[in-house]
């Protein structure tokens, strides 16, 4: 399986949106989207209040053409509009480590360079967005429902403590078991 979810901000400069060929090069850009044909996937790029976006998205049974296509479309971005900013989240079954299987990575575009990241939010994917039939029934009781507060002082926060682990930015996540 391969899965992706990105959007990307298209200008010309950091400091001006259209520097003279803005126009044309939205032109170019309109073609590379229209001529990608993913059979369960699309790339769009849509004008919103005078700026340009670019959004992907797509779920394929492995990592094939999209991926490819996918890469060239972000690297053109980069290229050709250094003001451009934007995510593309990535999820694949046979991504390599760091993140491997069970996670996403996210490719942070931001001044015409494309940096991975490792994504803080939703990954592992198991526990954080899908259940684990050894994990999720005790971190449901230890962690309690979706929007349920955490408590503060209880036997029940000190499970919570032992089941989640601090971080460098100070979130706790659940450990990797």
């Amino acid at each position: 399986m391969y899965e992706f979810h990105g959007w990307f901000g298209i200008a010309e400069s950091p400091e001006e949106a259209d520097t003279g060929t803005l126009q044309r090069g939205i032109d170019e850009l309109r073609e590379r989207v229209e001529a990608l044909d993913w059979s369960t996937g699309e790339a769009v790029l849509r004008a919103h209040n005078g700026e340009w976006f670019v959004r992907a998205d797509g779920l394929v049974n492995r990592r094939r053409d999209e991926a490819e296509e996918l890469d060239a479309l972000t690297a053109f971005i980069a290229r050709r509009f250094p003001g451009a900013w934007g995510l593309l989240y990535e999820r694949s079954d046979g991504l390599p480590a760091p993140p491997g299987p069970g996670a996403f990575r996210v490719r942070v575009l931001a001044r015409g360079e494309v940096a991975t990241r490792l994504d803080p939010f939703l990954s592992p994917v198991r526990p954080i967005i899908e259940d684990s039939p050894a994990v999720a029934p005790d971190l449901t009781r230890q962690l309690g429902s979706p929007g349920e507060q955490l408590p503060t002082s209880s036997s029940r926060a000190a499970s919570v403590r032992h089941v989640l682990a601090p971080v460098h930015d100070g979130v706790r996540r659940p450990r990797h078991r």
